[in-house]
């Protein structure tokens, strides 16, 4: 019974052990839940991640590994992916399938796939520097349709830092505060739509075209801020806030809102032809970003059309 080990290290690292003949899952782990820590992703450096490979996985691949005879990787590290050809040499290694590919076939482990299925993946990440993705089912394969060098995920993310009810680590460093997300989409309903901040959040939001560094999220926070016209509380704000940039809950709920509206803007902007054209049947939505009910909800009611949102 040959089976396909499946690979992802960074965060939310998680690992799949299956029958590609059958589509049986024999073993899946989410590797939070083994380390108890939120949001893991393995270390980069080689020997850091060989001892947490061998101390997190490797149990669970010893009970089938004489059966691996192919492995996945995904989002996986030259360096990382060199200890585990070590630790599997008999395994064919196949790190050839794109982040945002690989989100819009994962969808169909949830739905039966249809042809004229239009899926959008679109993420705070990818392995291409890429973000934002359409694909177009055919009946046969996917497909790739468009594709957009503007990152949604990121910026949305970070305005959490200006909410002073938010707990959050005070740092503007890429890949942290996975948690604001969840908790600005929460926020965001108690503000107004200010029609000052539109063009402000707009500048902000298209100026994530590519990885930007801590220096330049907290600049482009802080120009947002002052673009508003808006007043940061300083020393007035919460322990778990970052006085240069955290708001009276008034301004950081009517900032939230403003942004959810630009946020659903840009998405149309790059996925509306797509998705209200009469060929397209369905929209299925993956990735970070569609964890956004209310946008995933609006997009319901403009086009009609069946909306499928991968559930995990």
């Amino acid at each position: 019974m040959p089976l396909t080990l499946s690979l992802h290290t960074g965060h939310d690292a998680n690992m799949t052990i299956a029958n590609p003949a059958t589509g049986e899952v024999v073993c899946y782990v989410e590797f939070e839940k083994v380390a108890n820590q939120r949001y893991f992703k393995f270390r980069k450096e080689a020997a850091r991640f060989s001892a947490e490979f061998k101390l997190l996985a490797w149990p669970f691949i010893e009970r089938h590994l004489p059966h691996i005879n192919r492995v996945n990787l995904c989002w996986v590290r030259p360096e990382q992916a060199l200890v585990v050809q070590e630790l599997l040499p008999r395994a064919k290694s196949d790190s050839s399938k794109t982040h945002h590919l690989l989100h819009a076939y994962s969808v169909y482990a949830f739905s039966k796939p249809k042809a004229g299925d239009v899926i959008v993946s679109y993420d705070g990440g990818g392995d291409l520097d890429d973000y934002f993705w359409v694909y177009r089912f055919d009946g046969k394969t996917i497909k790739a349709v468009a594709e957009s060098k503007q990152n949604l995920g990121v910026p949305y993310r970070y305005l959490g830092l200006v909410a002073p009810e938010i707990k959050s680590s005070p740092t503007f460093a890429p890949e942290t505060n996975q948690h604001l997300a969840g908790k600005v989409m929460g926020l965001a309903p108690r503000g107004e739509i200010i029609g000052s901040f539109v063009e402000p959040l707009r500048k902000y939001y298209r100026f994530f075209t590519r990885p930007r560094s801590a220096d330049e999220i907290k600049s482009a926070v802080l120009g947002l801020i002052r673009a508003c016209g808006l007043k940061p509380l300083g020393r007035k704000a919460r322990k778990e806030s970052i006085p240069e940039v955290a708001l009276s809950r008034k301004d950081s709920e009517n900032l939230l809102r403003t942004s959810q509206e630009v946020f659903e803007q840009e998405f149309l902007r790059h996925a509306k032809s797509a998705i209200t054209a009469k060929s397209c049947r369905r929209i299925l939505l993956t990735g970070g970003c569609a964890l956004n009910v209310k946008l995933n909800s609006l997009i319901f009611d403009q086009t009609g059309k069946e909306v499928v949102v991968l559930p995990v």
